[in-house]
């Protein structure tokens, strides 16, 4: 018996392409991620870079595409069958190609059973274990002391990279000694997959020498202006009629002018290590290493409990470690500015019930917990030893370093999200039957998807500081004069945000009912005949804080 694919799908009028475990395995894949095949349609638009958002861990880079002309972030995740997609329309995980048995990549397509996206659909089949025992082991290192070093790295520091990637499989029949035989009856498949890199950091930036810091800016290329002082006639080349700002004597800010918190805030930072002589001009390079990790289990158990039963369940568990490093990330001298944990548990229960020859239901039931927790420098410092007021400090949401925004010279702190918490619960059914030329299909889809959070992005303030009140002229708007160093010694921030907010616990409840006939009237004419229904009220939050509707 022999057989091919067809080169033209004459079964239904959906665009894609099926990706199978023989493809997987040969074709190659930017950091072993199934879902980066989806490249390879030319009706897929990336929204941000590959090679840099494509690891197991990064599940919003990945879901970051646009298909068939939907917008970006709007596909649907299917795995087995049972919706796998957050509240921000993110994949909760992604598979290890060693897990993925194939990957239909379905866009515009027009099969009522389809639903719940704007763009495609990434039906994900995971692998079933056989009667014969497999396995795969996996491993590369990308150890870079054996490449030449970049010319930019201290002689003390690390190498560039260095990358170890891991994965491996086993599969085969459930057999306990003397006690049961699976042969037949009941398989398993299980996945472990995981990566460790180390990566380093330069960067470039100004800092303020010793003598800036201190409000001396007698040996500096910056004229800094009082905004204290009354305003005067402007000197030539102004216009007469203009006022202008008197100088600090001898380029010094005055001792009685300057704020404590700035002092505090900018002594925090490194002394230059490069020689400038212009305000602003890079001083200081620093090299910085970091690491990132993640790891990822895979289960399935296949059971065949009758002739007219077959059943399996699935589970995941995923967990990363990703830091966010910034040449002065945080409070100064320290690496981390934060670090993003991920830690994904998701379950899969099937049941394939085969009613009559021509009659199969299937029954699907999936939840998942997807946390997304970004943390503070843990070397952060509590504002009041900043300077900054008790009363002001008691009162905020989060006591961690601020964000500094600098104009010129080099910004501190950092501004997170926090920590959110995606779950959602799925119920999957479906109904096919062949009737001679017809083939039909009855469906009822469910979903409750939640998102728990409190954003404390600016609960620990931020502030923007350029040259507004040091600069000659008010309200110039360039860098010709004043410094965005002096503002900050002057305590005269352009702008500044802080909130506090209350947690919130968004959910969205889907319902999806279908039919669909594709109706095969000549051997290379079907008609693929569906009605879809779709019933969902929009985000609702369960303690009623969040008005919608409007």
């Amino acid at each position: 018996v022999a057989a091919g694919e067809a080169q033209v799908n004459v079964a239904d009028a959906s665009n894609g392409q099926l990706l199978n475990s023989q493809k997987m395995a040969n074709l190659p894949a930017i950091n072993r991620n199934p879902y980066v095949f989806e490249r390879l349609d030319n009706n897929v638009v990336n929204g941000s870079a590959v090679e840099g958002n494509s690891k197991i861990s990064d599940q919003s880079g990945v879901a970051n595409v646009s298909i068939a002309g939907g917008p970006l972030n709007v596909n649907n995740y299917l795995v087995d069958g049972v919706p796998i997609t957050n509240l921000n329309n993110v994949s909760v995980f992604i598979p290890s190609i060693e897990a993925v048995r194939e990957i239909n990549l379905q866009a515009n397509t027009y099969d009522a059973e389809i639903g719940r996206t704007g763009g495609g659909t990434f039906n994900t089949v995971l692998k079933s274990g056989t009667n014969a025992l497999h396995g795969v082991l996996y491993g590369i290192d990308g150890q870079t002391a054996w490449a030449a070093r970049s010319y930019f790295l201290k002689p003390s520091s690390p190498y560039n990279i260095n990358y170890f990637n891991y994965a491996s499989a086993i599969g085969g029949p459930v057999r306990i000694p003397h006690l049961y035989n699976g042969a037949d009856k009941t398989f398993f498949w299980i996945t472990e997959e995981g990566y460790k890199g180390n990566a380093v950091l330069t960067s470039t930036t100004y800092v303020p020498t010793a003598l800036e810091r201190q409000g001396d800016f007698s040996q500096s290329s910056a004229t800094i202006y009082n905004p204290f002082l009354p305003l005067v006639a402007c000197p030539a080349p102004y216009k007469s009629t203009q006022q202008c700002r008197q100088p600090f004597a001898g380029n010094k800010i005055s001792s009685q002018y300057l704020n404590s918190t700035g002092l505090n805030i900018l002594s925090s930072l490194p002394l230059p290590n490069q020689t400038v002589t212009t305000y602003g001009a890079s001083d200081y390079f620093q090299s910085l290493s970091y690491s990132r990790h993640a790891n990822e289990f895979i289960g399935k158990v296949d059971h065949q409990f009758f002739p007219w039963w077959y059943s399996n369940v699935s589970y995941v568990h995923f967990a990363s470690t990703v830091p966010a490093t910034t040449a002065l990330g945080g409070q100064a001298h320290y690496t981390l500015s934060d670090v993003l944990y991920r830690k994904v548990d998701a379950i899969a229960q099937n049941n394939t019930i085969t009613v009559n020859p021509t009659t199969v239901l299937t029954v699907g039931y999936g939840f998942n917990r997807y946390p997304n927790k970004y943390v503070d420098d843990p070397n952060s410092i509590n504002q009041q030893s900043l300077g900054f007021p008790a009363a002001y400090v008691s009162a905020l949401q989060k006591n961690t370093f601020p964000n500094i925004s600098m104009q010129t010279a080099a910004s501190q702190g950092i501004n997170i999200p926090g920590y959110a918490v995606y779950y959602s619960r799925s119920f999957v059914a479906a109904l096919s039957k062949t009737l001679g030329l017809h083939s039909l299909k009855f469906g009822y889809d469910f979903r409750t998807i939640s998102e728990d959070f409190t954003d404390t992005s600016f609960a620990n303030g931020t502030y923007s500081i350029a040259n507004t009140f040091s600069e000659e002229l008010p309200n110039a708007g360039n860098l010709t004069t004043g410094a965005d160093v002096a503002d900050l010694l002057l305590g005269t921030p352009t702008s500044g945000v802080v909130t506090t907010v209350s947690p919130l616990r968004l959910n969205v409840h889907y319902h999806g009912v279908y039919a669909q006939d594709n109706y095969r009237v000549l051997p290379r004419l079907t008609l693929n005949i569906g009605l879809r229904y779709e019933y969902e009220l929009g985000i609702r939050e369960r303690n009623n804080q969040l008005v919608v509707g409007i």
